[in-house]
């Protein structure tokens, strides 16, 4: 039997200036309602989610709904249909027994994420707000190279929210920094 390959979509909010949230202890306040409608829409064909602890502990009630990994040193096993474990490559692993999942953050997840390349597409809400502190969304984190290519992008409202939607550029040497096709 041939195994289902599994598509990890990164799902990403951020202001002018690169941040993911102005604190760690609440979800952001800061977005606007047509990217949340859009989230959900989005969710809805997704089959799992994936989260960092801090990003479980303020969306609890909603990740408990669905079949959730949640990256954290601080708890392991599963509880309901929340798995935790202690590295992001156990939780791809156990992931990819699902069509999509969605990767959801935080700043540890999403880095994590890239470097192991378990991003396959990546959907960037950029909203009109500079917040000046916060959670940048991949920190100083990434140390490899990634290539992505723009598939679409759409104006979510008129205040100037912006949707952009990448797919990895599967072309794109990480080694050597080099495209192939060149």
């Amino acid at each position: 039997m041939m195994q289902m390959k599994t598509k990890f979509i990164m799902i990403v909010v951020l202001s002018l200036d690169g941040k993911i949230s102005d604190n760690s202890k609440k979800l952001p306040n800061w977005t606007s309602k047509e990217d949340w409608k859009w989230f959900q829409n989005m969710l809805t064909i997704c089959d799992a989610v994936i989260v960092g602890r801090k990003t479980y502990q303020v969306a609890k009630n909603n990740i408990d709904k669905r079949k959730a990994f949640v990256l954290s040193k601080k708890y392991k096993g599963q509880i309901g249909s929340v798995t935790f474990a202690d590295s992001l490559k156990k939780i791809k692993k156990l992931a990819q027994r699902y069509k999509t999942v969605a990767v959801l953050g935080g700043q540890d997840v999403y880095s994590a994420a890239i470097k192991i390349d378990m991003v396959n597409e990546l959907y960037i809400t950029v909203e009109p707000i500079i917040l000046g502190k916060g959670i940048s969304f991949l920190g100083n984190k990434i140390l490899v190279r990634h290539k992505f290519i723009l598939k679409d992008s759409e104006i979510l409202n008129k205040k100037g929210s912006i949707l952009l939607h990448y797919k990895l550029n599967q072309t794109h040497d990480r080694n050597t920094n080099k495209d192939k096709n060149l």
